[in-house]
């Protein structure tokens, strides 16, 4: 897909910090270094990138604690220092912010990120692509993590990136679609969303998926879901795996065969489906033909009445109680005669 946007040219990778000691440390120092720059080099290779690419966005590998507190506000989990726990560790700045987050090289207790606490989530989103907010007439699509977003912006797609599938919302403070994302104008802008080869198969994934699709329809989208293949049910794939591993072409195809929202379900997500309608009904988002447009084809593709579903659908909202006004309240009062 070409979207007319010009590739960037970068050059340089980190460089070695200056250190006032004896030549055995810097050696040391340097090899250490280079090390630390080859594990996340093989990693960022996986995703189609290279150092070249992230070095103008600012990405570096944090050395040393104090550094990494001021990234994230800690340096060590129950008291280990996670300079010494890992090979090395990956500071990705977000642009236009003070949040970042950091990935270890290797995970520690099943974490791969690690991010501020108490902080709100926020999209990933390059500064050419926030450009395009106000601008519906260009496709963007939505998909999990810093590197994927990066990997389909370098194939010319218009990406904006979760750092975990349900962050698109900030529920401590009761939003259910975050400020960044609500900046947006959506009304008929086609929008794509691309997680992990694993939706299909984790039920948590595919529940943030049609919540994120929802809301998204809910502001006036034309959501289409790409699913991309997996062999099996414990080798996951991201769209930076498929398209380095399969090439952009076939990426394409892929593409190009996403469902819309509402045929992309099969009716093991009908409740599911049908608590976000009303969740969403409730919150006053969406409006009473976006509604019934939904029912309609939702029944027709779950071969299903949509009666049935809109007595479901009610079910979930709230109970309107009829005011009933008091005999007391309904008698004028009579004057008083002299």
């Amino acid at each position: 897909m070409n979207n007319g946007r010009e590739k960037d040219s970068f050059s340089a990778i980190p460089q070695l910090p200056r250190l006032e000691k004896d030549n055995s440390q810097v050696n040391q120092a340097k090899t250490l270094i280079k090390t630390s720059v080859e594990i996340v080099g093989e990693d960022l290779e996986k995703s189609g990138l290279s150092w070249q690419d992230l070095e103008p966005l600012g990405w570096s590998i944090t050395n040393n604690s104090q550094e990494l507190k001021e990234t994230i506000g800690f340096s060590s989990i129950d008291g280990q220092d996670l300079i010494q726990a890992t090979q090395a560790i990956l500071r990705i700045p977000y642009p236009n912010t003070n949040f970042s987050r950091v990935k270890l090289y290797p995970p520690i207790e099943g974490a791969k990120y690690l991010q501020p606490k108490n902080v709100p989530p926020q999209p990933y989103i390059l500064p050419e692509i926030q450009e395009l907010k106000n601008k519906p007439h260009k496709p963007i699509i939505f998909t999990e993590g810093e590197k994927k977003t990066l990997c389909l912006i370098k194939h010319e797609y218009y990406a904006i990136g979760l750092p975990g599938v349900w962050q698109f919302r900030n529920k401590k403070q009761g939003e259910l679609f975050s400020k960044e994302l609500e900046e947006w104008n959506w009304k008929e802008r086609t929008v794509y969303i691309c997680f992990d080869s694993d939706a299909k198969y984790n039920p948590g994934v595919t529940k943030a998926e049609i919540e994120l699709a929802l809301n998204l329809y809910a502001r006036g989208a034309k959501v289409l879901i790409i699913r991309l293949p997996q062999p099996n049910h414990t080798e996951k794939m991201g769209v930076d795996d498929y398209i380095t591993q399969e090439g952009i072409e076939v990426s394409e195809e892929i593409y190009n065969e996403a469902k819309p929202l509402f045929k992309a379900y099969p009716d093991t997500y009908y409740q599911e489906i049908i608590k976000t309608l009303a969740m969403l009904q409730k919150q006053g988002t969406l409006l009473a033909g976006q509604i019934e447009h939904a029912t309609m084809l939702l029944a027709k593709h779950w071969n299903i009445r949509k009666s049935t579903i809109e007595k479901d659908l009610k079910g979930y909202l709230p109970v309107e109680k009829e005011e009933k006004q008091s005999i007391v309240e309904e008698l004028e009062p009579c004057s008083e005669r002299s």
